[in-house]
């Protein structure tokens, strides 16, 4: 899996902390269980991340794979833009479409992938 050019084991310590993250936010639920961008970086001590950066948004996609393999959702539906509409940015919805899921609304799939993450995160 790629580390885009970080030591694997700062990418893996990334990994770990954004997850923590997300999962702590997804347990908040509705729209007080999103986090920005940029405030997931402000979050993660492993690597400095640029909100915008590639890298950042490669790690986010790995996370919601992972997560998405394990039925538990695409994790990264909890992070959204600072600005209106306060949703994933575009990458979000490709990998959405990579993973088979179908949909022609994108703001009404991302609020039933949220609401399925923040379910099962208020469960566990």
């Amino acid at each position: 899996m790629a580390t885009w050019g970080h030591p694997q084991s700062e990418w893996d310590a990334a990994k770990a902390e954004a997850r923590t993250v997300m999962i702590e936010v997804a347990r908040r639920r509705g729209r007080a269980g999103t986090v920005t961008y940029s405030a997931l970086t402000t979050r993660v001590g492993s690597i400095r991340f640029d909100p915008h950066g590639h890298d950042f948004h490669e790690l986010l996609g790995q996370i919601a794979t992972e997560e998405d393999l394990e039925g538990r959702g695409l994790l990264s539906a909890v992070v959204v833009l600072q600005e209106d509409p306060k949703i994933p940015g575009a990458g979000f919805f490709e990998l959405a479409r990579q993973r088979e899921r179908n949909f022609l609304d994108e703001e009404i799939f991302w609020a039933e992938e949220l609401t399925r993450v923040q379910e099962y995160w208020a469960r566990h």
